[in-house]
């Protein structure tokens, strides 16, 4: 996983490089270099500290997943407004992604494999809810 993400990075880095070499000679303007530039840095930095970073991945994917949860409550509460919206559905998934959240932030490595799964199902089903919100939400 880590060597896939870092070969990621270091293509789109090159990609960078080469829009960036186009710009350049098109406008003189070497800002699209900084990009391809510290993607690559990145990219063996992932590689240096695969190990230190992998064992952050718990905690780092709670914080994200209770900013989520977190933001969803507040995105059910601001839709409340419109009468023909109800907003319930929406309140429980937000406290279902916070709650999950919690409970991969303190509670990291005692059943990391069984979690992380739990987070795989449970960002399928995010995935599947922000498509069908694109659809109902559209306005």
């Amino acid at each position: 996983m880590i060597y896939f993400l870092a070969l990621t990075l270091v293509v789109e880095g090159i990609i960078r490089l080469r829009v960036g070499r186009q710009v350049e000679r098109a406008t003189g303007d070497r800002n699209p270099y900084y990009g391809g530039i510290s993607l690559l840095i990145l990219a063996v930095i992932l590689l240096l500290f695969a190990k230190p970073l992998a064992s952050l991945l718990p905690v780092v994917l709670g914080i994200l997943l209770i900013v989520y949860g977190l933001q969803k409550l507040g995105f059910a509460r601001r839709n409340q407004r419109f009468v023909n919206v109800t907003p319930w559905p929406a309140y429980v998934y937000g406290i279902l992604v916070l709650l999950l959240g919690a409970v991969v932030l303190f509670h990291p490595f005692g059943s990391l494999l069984f979690l992380l799964r739990g987070v795989g199902i449970v960002m399928c089903i995010m995935a599947i809810s922000e498509i069908i919100g694109l659809f109902i939400y559209k306005n």
